[in-house]
């Protein structure tokens, strides 16, 4: 009985974990967004929830790189929106955000935390979100860690 205990701790933990990595159901999150890029979001960005925040996207693709302070950005842009991994520096996914391009500069939508061992659900985040506006700044880019 305590050995049967002890594996469905095992699977319980580690099934959420392998669950939120960018290079795991992350990556499959992003790559099941399929439009063609419609926006190029290369530069910085401000966000009064995120701070500085720095994107890069080279011409014609839709993969997004970039940083802030404390997280590495992985996304992809799918016609107007760009949808975004804040990854912690061991891979795992922190927030996911949805934003969409409705006018240059400026980037509205929402972000959820990922689904954890505490909040558990389907998919890679959490159904509740809360509003995000990024606006790009008029300073020079500034290189991500």
């Amino acid at each position: 009985m305590k050995s049967v205990c002890s594996v469905m701790l095992a699977l319980f933990l580690a099934i959420p974990a392998d669950a939120a990595k960018v290079e795991g159901r992350g990556r499959e999150w992003l790559d099941e967004q399929k439009d063609s890029p419609q926006v190029d979001v290369t530069g910085s960005w401000q966000s009064r929830d995120w701070g500085a925040l720095t994107l890069t996207q080279a011409e014609g693709s839709r993969d997004v790189s970039g940083g802030t302070d404390d997280y590495e950005l992985t996304g992809v842009v799918s016609g107007k929106k760009l949808y975004l991994l804040f990854g912690k520096s061991s891979g795992s996914v922190a927030f996911c955000a949805i934003l969409i391009s409705e006018s240059d500069g400026i980037l509205n939508g929402t972000y959820s935390y990922r689904v954890n061992r505490l909040r558990l659900g389907h998919g890679l985040c959490q159904r509740k979100r809360y509003r995000l506006r990024m606006t790009k700044s008029s300073a020079a880019s500034v290189p991500h860690k």
